[in-house]
């Protein structure tokens, strides 16, 4: 009879709590949205569904904080370094150096049709106190293979929810979670691309494969010898998006990553089967840059050059891992920061 009557009170607590799921979860999920990325506490104590929502991966969430700032820093994984996360990104010294607020936004560098979603989504958020924007423009962008990916980058939908602006909103919670436990593209940045053939300077290569880390020679070739026309979507998309910023009264500048060209120029010091040498290999580089430079400038739109001002190989950490690499380690955040202070001071 006890042993019935214990099992019966355990069904029954059971059986509630199951029911009462739904509601435990919709009170933690507002509460991890609510709070954003503010209280570590309760990224420790729910971690669970803080990790489902991962609001500091959520653009909004860090607009909450755009009272006290002054400058929005649109960014990449060039940003940060990750080998040691002991140093501050590029945004943070930059940070230092102006003695401003800098709000830093990751959604993938140099592609400015995300941050022009991004522009176009911010419904209630006020941007009166922002002056500049910078944009992180990465060569490595307007290659075929990388351009087509991050043109279909993420599900661009979850960043952009409305719950971080109206969270009480049963409605748009539920979208969200719609988003989340369905997505139609990963969060893993892994999409199925076609394989099919493109023609660089009259060389056909297969895009969609594997990456081999023994071919640096011909990642290099498809990241930096494709030709640059005024006309390129991503060129396009800086233009819109400076005409977004210039509407709020933002100035938008836009700077290229450094490149690992000292690495790159070697990889064709000798004869190969692109029949390029390493002078033509930085010339076409060299053209492609003069191309941004004179479409950005047509638009007023402030370009700083930093592609080649860093010679020393061992400043891009992870040159084996990314084959053409731009991310640099502390030193060269530091100088790229010190740079863009600069010229953020002669524009002023």
């Amino acid at each position: 009879m006890n042993v019935n009557l214990k099992k019966k009170s355990f069904l029954s607590i059971f059986s509630i709590l199951l029911l009462l799921t739904p509601l435990f979860y919709y009170i933690f999920s507002l509460i991890v949205i609510l709070d954003c990325t503010r209280t570590k506490v309760i990224k420790y104590l729910i971690f669970p569904i803080y990790n489902i929502y991962e609001p500091n991966r959520k653009a909004f969430c860090e607009l909450t904080y755009l009272n006290k700032h002054k400058l929005i820093f649109f960014s990449d994984s060039t940003n940060r370094g990750k080998t040691d996360n002991t140093t501050k990104g590029i945004s943070e010294y930059l940070e230092n150096n102006i003695k401003k607020k800098v709000l830093s936004v990751d959604l993938g560098g140099g592609n400015a049709d995300i941050y022009s979603d991004f522009v176009d989504n911010s419904y209630f958020i006020n941007y009166s106190n922002i002056d500049y924007a910078v944009l992180t423009l990465n060569l490595r962008i307007f290659a075929e293979q990388t351009y087509t990916f991050l043109k279909f980058y993420q599900n661009k939908e979850r960043y952009f929810s409305r719950v971080f602006y109206e969270p009480f909103k049963i409605k748009n919670f539920i979208e969200l979670n719609k988003l989340i436990f369905k997505p139609t593209i990963t969060e893993n940045k892994i999409l199925n691309q076609k394989k099919r053939k493109v023609t660089i300077n009259n060389i056909i290569f297969n895009l969609g494969e594997n990456i081999n880390k023994d071919q640096k020679k011909k990642e290099y070739f498809k990241a930096y010898m494709g030709k640059i026309e005024y006309d390129h979507p991503l060129l396009l998309s800086i233009i819109n998006l400076n005409k977004k910023l210039n509407d709020l009264g933002i100035r938008l500048i836009v700077y290229s990553t450094p490149i690992n060209i000292t690495e790159a120029k070697q990889e064709f010091a000798v004869k190969n089967q692109y029949l390029i040498s390493e002078k033509q290999l930085e010339k076409r580089i060299l053209n492609n840059v003069k191309i941004i430079k004179k479409k950005l400038y047509q638009y007023d739109i402030p370009f700083l050059n930093l592609t080649f001002r860093i010679k020393d190989p061992k400043i891009f950490y992870d040159r084996d891992y990314n084959i053409t690499s731009e991310h640099i380690n502390y030193i060269g955040r530091k100088f790229v920061a010190k740079e863009l202070s600069k010229f953020i001071d002669n524009i002023n």
